[in-house]
């Protein structure tokens, strides 16, 4: 995938397709850091937000900084990360993408538990799950709101754990009952 993807930047920086080279640039970042090699990842999410500033595309601006965010979490650098994912949650609030939001919030949760910040963490998935039970809430189908649901497992498991987490660091304040 990533040579096929390093092909398509190559064509599309000759041919002067911004817009596409800097998808090309996040999915070669994406790819890099799905290898284990963030480090190489925040160049490309860095030039493809560049690009989708300078193109004036703001979805794909909060989608770049929200790569660039979780690349920053790999790394365990919640600072750097918090950085990038609050000014994507910002552009996705503002273009109402609630899914792209609840996502991002899900790591701003990630990047504050790296910090030991474990209430600001638990705000962010709370506000998180509210987001994803806007959008399931807002589906006709029992099936399709099922199936959604489903696909957003990873936000409640990160919910639990930390609970569990402040379980263990603040016993007996009702923690365990809410996990």
């Amino acid at each position: 995938a990533l040579d096929f993807f390093q092909q398509a930047q190559a064509i599309q920086k000759r041919t002067n397709n911004r817009r596409q080279e800097a998808d090309t640039l996040d999915l070669i970042g994406a790819t890099y850091s799905a290898m284990g090699q963030p480090e190489k990842a925040i160049s490309y999410h860095q030039e493809a937000l560049k690009i989708q500033r300078e193109a004036g595309n703001v979805r794909r601006e909060g989608i770049s900084l929200a790569n660039l965010g979780h690349v920053y979490l790999l790394l365990n650098q919640p600072d750097q990360a918090l950085e990038q994912l609050n000014a994507s949650v910002v552009i996705f609030r503002k273009i109402s993408d609630l899914n792209s939001a609840a996502a991002t919030l899900l790591d701003t949760a990630k990047a504050h538990q790296q910090k030991q910040d474990f209430d600001q963490a638990r705000r962010d998935v709370e506000e998180a799950i509210g987001l994803v039970e806007t959008v399931r809430a807002r589906s006709t189908s029992p099936q399709l709101r099922s199936a959604y649901l489903a696909s957003q497992e990873n936000v409640y498991e990160f919910y639990i754990d930390l609970l569990m987490q402040l379980v263990a660091k603040n016993p007996g304040k009702g923690h365990d009952a809410e996990a």
